[in-house]
């Protein structure tokens, strides 16, 4: 027998580091191999009148890794280094997607010709050009993803790789409606999900490999990945404490008070990198002369936290079973951790490795809990998209989890390929809800199309007749109609929907894109005066404009807000 400790490159987490050790003891002629994730090699005792060390290279690149030869400081050093490079390309090409598809939000100059209203095709092309970019310098991670899962030992590579290459593929579907013409489709391209998000998960694993393995520093290091991963996108930052305890289950096992000590370090971490992303987001829009605030007065916290646990329960239930803000289908979220907590426990009681199906338990709690812990500091409702991403991300987490605390996927027994399946038939559904979604976005892009027809010529009429100039819009929310009891004056009629593709989450914006005008979004009759509302009203009952009234020289309409 001889040994050799051969230098490994592309393990990102524990779930990379088992399953290369896994699928390595599989082979004929190895007596054992043991993979250290920190030090990024792996010790491997063989049979050397079966095997060479090019075969053992060969089995390390069918595992979806590569090897670097020997292991010696000097190709730890070449590693370190190409970590490096990578990490400088993958922020210059993170900030440039970012800035492209979401600098206008905070006002933020950009160029008319990537505009993507305006100039949609070029819009979506330049996206595409640099996710490809990205994606080939991330190749890696996305090769050792396709790997482990044709080799049966998927980890967490798998589950990003399936992510990034489904939301690229369904943009290109996307840039080809584009170019047919249906420009609805601007508002539904996924490229920078996939990088972006991509780049987020990606630091988030570092920063959690940096608390897993304690070294110096440790605590500082992790928290600066956490921040940068956080700006990219804030809705990923609960996948950080979640991804932090399964790594910190996975490693410790039984050790309590390590897991505990983890746990501390991870939520201070969560904290801190949350309300850093709102106090950027507050400073960037303030500079830019924007109104999207987004971090809540001290005075508020207070009464957020009693709001948030006094309607826990109702929260958590509308997320898993009624609004699921469309990320997924209603119910199957549910079903699905149900699905595979059930054969969790049928392997917990075949095997009696205890612990299992309280672990996925805890992790389903500790989900909910980040979720709506946000809502607390940030003044965004509970029921928004970015809120929901830990949610979303839960059935990756425990399939995570499932992979690198319990021995489910060494052996060839139905429960692994049951929860493959399912994870693979989560993943399916998704993307049939996706399509189905953007199929109500283009019907919701019809109708304010027509809500919006002939608005500008009975505005320039009113200016007309009126000799004034139109510079003011102002709009109701639906849901302060209902709330203020002026329901029945406005039931079975026209409300704005601004959801299509002239301008999201904008009720002013999508009546600019119409228009042609340039009316200022920062105005809302939050508390609507009742005599205004009524006169309002009687306005649309006469038949003025259906949802669109000039009162004392201001446009006023109802949004489904």
């Amino acid at each position: 027998m001889k040994k050799v400790v051969l230098s490994i490159d592309g393990m990102t987490c524990s779930a990379c580091s088992n399953g290369l050790e896994k699928y390595l003891n599989k082979q004929n002629g190895i007596k054992s191999a043991t993979v250290n994730l920190v030090m990024a090699n792996a010790l491997i005792e063989y049979d050397e009148n079966i095997l060479n060390l090019e075969t053992l290279e060969k089995f390390v690149e069918e595992a979806g890794f590569k090897s670097l030869g020997i292991y010696n400081e000097n190709s730890e050093k070449k590693q370190n280094k190409n970590e490096k490079v990578k990490f400088i390309i993958f922020s210059v090409l993170a900030v440039a997607l970012m800035y492209i598809s979401m600098g206008h939000m905070i006002g933020l100059p950009n160029f008319s010709f990537l505009d993507m209203h305006m100039h949609p095709l070029i819009y979506a092309g330049t996206l595409l050009a640099l996710t490809i970019a990205f994606v080939v310098y991330g190749f890696d991670i996305i090769k050792s993803g396709f790997k482990n899962l044709i080799h049966k030992v998927p980890n967490m590579d798998t589950l990003v790789a399936m992510g990034v290459i489904t939301s690229i593929l369904y943009s290109i579907y996307g840039m080809y409606m584009i170019a047919k013409g249906h420009h609805e489709y601007v508002e539904n391209l996924y490229f920078v999900e996939a990088a972006v998000m991509g780049f987020s998960v990606l630091f988030y694993i570092l920063a959690v490999k940096q608390i897993v393995d304690k070294k110096k520093l440790y605590a500082l290091k992790a928290g600066l990945l956490a921040i940068i991963a956080t700006f990219c996108y804030q809705g990923t930052i609960g996948l950080f404490a979640l991804y932090g305890v399964v790594f910190s289950i996975a490693k410790n096992g039984k050790n309590i008070k390590e897991i505990l000590k983890d746990f501390g370090v991870i939520i201070l971490i969560t904290i801190i990198s949350f309300v850093a992303n709102l106090i950027q987001i507050d400073i960037a829009t303030y500079l830019a002369g924007t109104t999207q605030k987004r971090l809540n007065g001290i005075q508020n916290l207070l009464e957020n936290f009693i709001y948030v646990l006094a309607r826990f329960g109702t929260m958590v239930f509308n997320t898993m079973f009624i609004s699921n803000c469309g990320l997924f289908p209603n119910y199957l979220m549910m079903i699905f951790v149900l699905i595979i907590t059930l054969m969790a426990g049928i392997y917990e009681v075949q095997t009696k490795e205890n612990g299992i199906v309280f672990n996925i338990i805890f992790l389903f709690v500790l989900t909910m809990l980040i979720t709506f812990a946000m809502c607390i500091v940030s003044i965004a409702s509970y029921d928004t998209g970015r809120i929901h991403v830990p949610v979303g991300s839960l059935i990756g987490v425990i399939f995570i989890y499932l992979f690198c605390k319990t021995s489910i996927f060494e052996k060839e027994t139905i429960i692994k390929y049951l929860i493959i399946t399912t994870l693979i038939a989560y993943n399916l559904i998704t993307i049939v809800n996706t399509i189905s979604l953007l199929y109500q976005h283009k019907q919701v892009n019809e109708l304010e199309r027509k809500q919006c027809e002939g608005l500008e010529e009975y505005i320039e009429t009113y200016e007309r007749e009126n000799n004034v100039k139109i510079t003011e819009a102002r709009y109701f929310k639906l849901s302060n109609m209902k709330k203020y009891g002026y329901f029945e004056e406005i039931k079975n009629k026209s409300v704005l929907t601004y959801d299509g593709v002239a301008c999201t989450w904008s009720a002013i914006g999508t009546i600019n894109f119409y228009t042609g005008r340039d009316f200022a979004d920062n105005y809302l009759e939050a508390y609507p005066n009742k005599e205004l509302f009524y006169a309002y009203a009687a306005k649309r009952n006469l038949g003025y404009e259906g949802n669109f009234v000039i009162m004392d020289d201001i446009l006023y309409f109802l949004a489904y807000i």
